[in-house]
């Protein structure tokens, strides 16, 4: 079976643009729900903004 020739290089800038975009896809999931409470309000019945922080901070 032949093996292709793929650099180090472009592997590395695959994986680097592979956990770039799932990073940017998660941030973009909680960005309604976590990151912009503050600035959109809290729904009723949600934990205030400091108490996720904190529960990420604590757990992460």
């Amino acid at each position: 079976m032949a093996r292709s020739k793929v650099s180090r290089t472009d592997e590395h800038r695959f994986f680097l643009g592979l956990s770039v975009a799932i990073l940017a896809i998660a941030l973009a999931g909680f960005m309604r729900t976590y990151l912009l409470v503050p600035q959109l309000g809290l729904p009723q019945g949600a934990l205030a903004f400091t108490s996720l922080v904190h529960a990420a901070l604590s757990f992460g």
